[in-house]
């Protein structure tokens, strides 16, 4: 083996899972996310930031997230400090802070994005933030999260995760637990969601488009549908059937 396939084959990143050898991180463990996104449908322009709350797990000078190069990062910081750098390349973000951190050490990762977003396309052909027609269909299942938030993205990384988008009034935004909160000012419409059980990133979800809530059942568990009217006659029937 010549010198150079040496250093490459030494340079070669560690793989935490063969089944998706690209994500996952190592050095920290996340326990939530908060994303306070703006989304504009009639341009498929997505920008804000997300506030990651991790702890490391070993003494943490360098690591990396989860995020899709088709979005671009203009600002980190680490427990409130700016990073000595930071760089995107090959769908991860990696920082280097200005000083380590100890293993048990708490940390509050800020990032600030945006750009055009668009699915993450791999063995399992194209996953996670999907430009419709009219409107937004998120399906990251397995390794599509990191198409619209930096994230540790591996099926057993769970964490608990609020997500707040504003996005054009005349569009119905949904996303994962219960809604707290429905703000509509100057033509948008700001709408919080919070999934309090750790869940896989994979999981967290958005749809936007114009749809109509119809309610199903309030008990034992309350059950609504999100659809456009067009489908409502064939959501009726199929759906009388259901228990």
């Amino acid at each position: 083996m010549t010198r150079s396939k040496k250093a490459a084959k030494k340079a070669a990143p560690p793989v935490i899972d063969p089944y998706l050898p690209a994500n996952g991180n190592f050095g920290y463990r996340v326990s939530r996310y908060e994303l306070d996104l703006e989304y504009k449908v009639t341009i498929n322009r997505l920008s804000g930031s997300a506030t990651i709350t991790a702890v490391t797990l070993a003494a943490l000078h360098t690591f990396t997230l989860d995020l899709s190069d088709a979005l671009t990062v203009s600002k980190v910081s680490v427990n409130g400090r700016r990073p000595a750098h930071f760089r995107s390349s090959s769908g991860k973000l990696h920082i280097v802070l200005q000083e380590a951190l100890p293993a048990g050490a708490a940390m509050t990762i800020a990032v600030t994005y945006g750009g055009t977003p668009r699915p993450i396309h791999s063995y399992w052909c194209g996953v996670g933030f999907e430009e419709l027609t009219d409107g937004v269909l998120v399906a990251s299942q397995p390794n599509g999260a990191p198409s619209w938030f930096p994230c540790d993205d591996h099926p057993s990384a769970k964490a608990s995760c609020r997500v707040r988008i504003s996005t054009e009034s005349s569009y119905q935004a949904i996303a994962n637990g219960e809604l707290l909160s429905k703000r509509a000012r100057a033509g948008m419409t700001t709408w919080t969601y919070e999934q309090a059980e750790p869940t896989s990133t994979y999981l967290v979800t958005l749809q936007i488009g114009r749809y109509n809530i119809y309610r199903q059942a309030k008990s034992p568990v309350p059950i609504q549908a999100a659809l456009p009217a067009r489908l409502r006659r064939n959501f009726e029937h199929d759906f009388a059937r259901q228990p």
